[in-house]
C-alpha cells in the first residue's frame, strides 16, 4: 500500500510533463522562426522530437501506473518467472534510459556502443518475454487477466527504450532524417518520396504540439506546409487547390479523419 500511495504524484508529473513540453514547443517554433545556422537548424530538429519522446515516456509511465492499480485491485497474480523477465526488463530499460540521457545530456560519446548492445537486448528480452508468456498460458501457470497486463508492461517496457534512445541519436547523427530513419521511420511519406513531386503538404491535427514538430520537419526539409486544426478550415481550403499530400489525424473534433 505503501508503494501504490503515490500514484497521485505519477499523474501529477505527467500533466506537469504536458505542461512543460507545451511551453518549449512554443518556445523552439519561435526560435526557428530565426535565421539559425544550419547546424542550429539540424540540432533544434532532434530537440523537437526528443521532447514529444520525453513526453510519450511520461504517458508511458502512467500507463503502467494504471496497470499497477488494476494489479492489486483486482488481485491479480504472476508466475514467478513472469515476474522475474519483468523485473530483469525493467532494469534494463532504466539502465538504457539513463545511459541515453547522459549521451544527450553531457555529448557523452564513450557510452555509444553499450547503449546500441542494451537497445538489441531490450528488443530481444521483448520477443522472449511474449514467448515464455504463451508456455505458461499453455501450461495452467498464468491467467488471462495477468497475460493482458504482462503483455502489456513488457510492450510498454519495449516502447520507453524505444523512446529513450532517440536522445542517443539525436546527438549521434545530428540530423533529423537519420534520427527518425533509426527510429523506424524510414517510411514517412515526407522522407521517401522526392521532393520534385511533392512540394505543397495539408497537415489536419489538432493537438497544436504534434502539428507544430510536423510542420517543423516538413518546413525544414523543404516543403511548402499549411496546418489545420480541423476538418472545416480543410475542406474550405481543398475547395481552392489540391496539395501534393495530406497528413491527417484519425479523430478530428469534428469529423472522422478517415
Amino acid at each position: 500500500d505503501k508503494e501504490f500511495s503515490t500514484y497521485k504524484e505519477v499523474y501529477a508529473r505527467e500533466k506537469y510533463i504536458d505542461f512543460l513540453s507545451h511551453g518549449i514547443t512554443e518556445y523552439m517554433v519561435d526560435a526557428n522562426r530565426y535565421g539559425l545556422p544550419l547546424k542550429d537548424k539540424e540540432r533544434l530538429g532532434g530537440l523537437f522530437h526528443v521532447v514529444i519522446d520525453v513526453e510519450r515516456i511520461g504517458d508511458h509511465a502512467v500507463n503502467i501506473m494504471d496497470d499497477a492499480l488494476k494489479e492489486k485491485n483486482q488481485k491479480i497474480e504472476f508466475s514467478k518467472e513472469g515476474r522475474d523477465e519483468m523485473l530483469t526488463m525493467y532494469g534494463k530499460v532504466m539502465d538504457i534510459y539513463e545511459k541515453a540521457v547522459e549521451i544527450f545530456v553531457n555529448e557523452d560519446k564513450s557510452k555509444f556502443d553499450e547503449v546500441d548492445r542494451l537497445e538489441d537486448v531490450i528488443d530481444q528480452m521483448k520477443i522472449d518475454c511474449q514467448e515464455g508468456h504463451v508456455k505458461r498460458m499453455a501450461a495452467g501457470k498464468c491467467s488471462i487477466e495477468s497475460g493482458l497486463v504482462f503483455t502489456d508492461l513488457v510492450i510498454g517496457y519495449e516502447r520507453i527504450a524505444d523512446h529513450a534512445v532517440i536522445f542517443y541519436f539525436t546527438w549521434k547523427e545530428n540530423k533529423l532524417e537519420k534520427t527518425l530513419t533509426k527510429m523506424g521511420m524510414e517510411t514517412c511519406p515526407f522522407f521517401s518520396i522526392r521532393r520534385k513531386y511533392m512540394q505543397k503538404i495539408y497537415i489536419v491535427e489538432d493537438d497544436k504540439n504534434i502539428a507544430e514538430i510536423e510542420e517543423f520537419a516538413l518546413k525544414n526539409s523543404g516543403f511548402e506546409v499549411y496546418t489545420f486544426s480541423n476538418a472545416k478550415d480543410f475542406d474550405k481550403k481543398m475547395e481552392n487547390k489540391y496539395p501534393d499530400l495530406i497528413i491527417m489525424d484519425i479523430m478530428l473534433p469534428d469529423r472522422d479523419g478517415l
